[in-house]
């Protein structure tokens, strides 16, 4: 049950990645669309944080594909 568990809290990575996706995506279109230097490098800075944010995700996710195949 515990394992059961675990592997759900982990699936929240999943959707939690998604959502840093969609927000680079946005913080893209954002720094095309700045208006002025300042704004430009607020949106990068926000960015990159999320870029970084989805790498550890990604990582987290490839934890969780290794618990899964040691449970199963």
């Amino acid at each position: 049950m515990a394992a059961v568990c675990w592997l759900v809290a982990l699936r929240l990575i999943v959707l939690i990645a998604a959502l840093h996706v969609a927000f680079a995506i946005y913080s893209g279109y954002r720094l095309v669309t700045a208006q002025d230097e300042r704004e430009a490098v607020q949106v990068k800075e926000r960015l990159f944080a999320a870029l970084v944010n989805l790498a550890v995700l990604v990582l987290a996710l490839a934890a969780v594909r290794w618990f899964e195949d040691l449970v199963m």
